[in-house]
């Protein structure tokens, strides 16, 4: 008698369109850069989940804030929760405004009456849980035509 031992190895294959499968950002704000010293600034972003999942499921709080390299957001200035709440930092009402779509996975956040106190890098936070890493995105405002002088002051040109 004759016994033959077989082995099977499965190799899984990690492709590209599994990747497309989890959360990502697919778009971010196109240019940070205001044309005058004064105005709206609008920040919008899209990003994507796990198939099936919607954002008051699977999505704990979407947040905007300032941003602190080497990558968190250093104070949240708006929180959006999954249930669609949204909270600011009282010191930013009237300066800080949004709009989104949880179904569309779409926000936008805008900073009215934009000033040169205002040049600094902002961030995205898309947090799922402590078991999962959060999406992030950073971007930089800087206003067009003014120039720091002694990092003090600013004029335009």
């Amino acid at each position: 008698m004759c016994i033959t031992k077989y082995s099977f190895h499965f190799v899984y294959n990690w492709s590209a369109s599994h990747q497309q499968e989890r959360p990502r950002i697919i778009s971010r704000p196109s240019h940070p850069l205001i044309g005058r010293s004064q105005g709206d600034a609008t920040f919008n972003w899209t990003f994507t989940l796990w198939p099936g999942k919607t954002w008051n499921k699977s999505v704990v709080e979407v947040a905007f804030g300032t941003w602190k390299a080497p990558g968190y957001l250093r104070t949240k200035l708006m929180v959006i929760t999954n249930q669609g709440e949204v909270l600011i930092r009282s010191n930013y009402k009237g300066k800080l405004s949004c709009k989104f779509s949880m179904s569309g996975l779409q926000v936008a956040f805008t900073l009215h009456n934009v000033t040169v106190e205002d040049e600094r890098q902002y961030g995205l936070q898309v947090e799922f849980g402590l078991d999962q890493n959060p999406l992030t995105d950073v971007v930089s405002l800087r206003l067009h035509g003014n120039i720091l002088i002694s990092g003090l002051n600013s004029c335009s040109i």
